[in-house]
């Protein structure tokens, strides 16, 4: 299984943006800190949720129709690290460590019949560092009641992020192996954000563009499979674009209370790998996932313990878009898949310091 690309991954990024001026909270919908200062902003994200994968294969005289449903869980610790180097431009670093996220397959089907014992999968670990982000902002307008930003980031890939699995072939035994990370890549971000304030309410809207560089995916790595041949598979995706779209509100129901909302839609462009297999007879295969939608949607409160000190819950919920798959194999029929992103449940605890 591929991890996902998230929704908050595609957000960091160039930003042109149009906010409220303000005293200088760091739970201002655009906060940036001051010339020579410096913001930590932490988070801990905890997140459930599911997805599913159907597989048939075309043109075929016996058509195998599969379904599988798994079911995913991850804790993750998110770090930035923001600078004020100028009084309108800010840099930005940003550390991200998953602390373990498991993908269980819960149940399946094949022609309509339930799946059971090892054609079921067992739990997929994986944990470890993710990408570093470099980012920097600069505030191109800053005028009452809206200011206008630029921002401009970069993503770098720290290794094939790989994944402790386990799983059970149809065919009996049970096998150990690594998966990469589908969407581990070095990666450039730009962007657009808008917004101002009325009262005490404080609103914000983005466009950004994301452009994943081509790399190689290590999707699987293991010492042997089911019927004892090595395995080291793969694949080569091609660069390729997404496009993301947000809106955000903040309102401050005292001076250091403040509930936000925010909505936001990942337009995950299409992606084409290519791989060969390894395991006799080699074969040559592309494999093309279509474009679809992700949507986020999420609620969360600030509170400033004191002038330096904040602190912060969130709740929020993706909608996993669902889209087709083809996988063309030269000399076999084309195996089509509709597969979809994952539905997920996410509580954030964070906290932010300035010094």
């Amino acid at each position: 299984m591929k991890s996902k690309l998230t929704l908050a991954a595609v957000i960091l990024g160039l930003v042109g943006s149009v906010q409220a001026a303000s005293d200088g909270k760091q739970s201002d919908i655009m906060f940036m800190p001051k010339a020579g200062g410096f913001q930590y902003y932490g988070k801990l994200d905890y997140a459930f949720g599911d997805y599913e994968n159907n597989y048939s294969r075309l043109g075929s005289a016996n058509v195998t129709q599969t379904t599988s449903k798994f079911d995913t869980e991850r804790w993750v610790l998110k770090n930035s690290l923001d600078y004020g180097l100028m009084e309108r431009l800010s840099l930005g670093l940003d550390i991200n460590y998953q602390m373990t996220s498991t993908v269980e397959n819960k149940s399946g089907t094949t022609n309509g019949v339930a799946d059971t014992g090892n054609q079921l999968e067992a739990k997929t670990d994986d944990k470890g560092l993710q990408n570093i982000g470099l980012n920097g902002r600069y505030r191109v307008m800053e005028e009452e009641p809206v200011n206008l930003d630029f921002q401009l980031g970069f993503d770098f890939r720290l290794g094939d992020d790989e994944k402790s699995y386990s799983y059970a072939p149809q065919t009996g035994g049970n096998n150990k192996a690594d998966e990469g990370n589908a969407y581990s890549a070095h990666a450039m971000k730009l962007g657009s954000e808008v917004g101002t304030n009325v009262g005490k309410f404080q609103w914000k809207g983005l466009l950004g563009l994301n452009y994943m560089f081509e790399h190689d995916v290590y999707l699987l790595k293991a010492d042997t499979n089911a019927a004892g041949q090595n395995v080291n598979l793969k694949e080569k995706l091609k660069a390729h674009n997404d496009i993301a779209l947000g809106l955000a509100g903040n309102y401050f129901f005292m001076p250091a209370f403040s509930m936000g909302f925010g909505a936001d839609f990942l337009l995950v462009g299409k992606r084409e790998y290519t791989y060969a297999s390894v395991i006799a007879p080699t074969t040559t295969n592309t494999l093309t996932e279509k474009s679809h939608t992700d949507i986020a949607l999420g609620i969360d409160g600030k509170y400033e313990f004191t002038k330096n000190v904040m602190g912060s819950l969130g709740l929020g919920y993706t909608f996993g878009g669902e889209y087709d798959v083809t996988n063309v194999t030269a000399g076999t029929t084309t195996s089509q898949y509709k597969k979809k992103d994952v539905n997920e449940t996410k509580v954030t605890f964070g906290v932010g310091v300035l010094f």
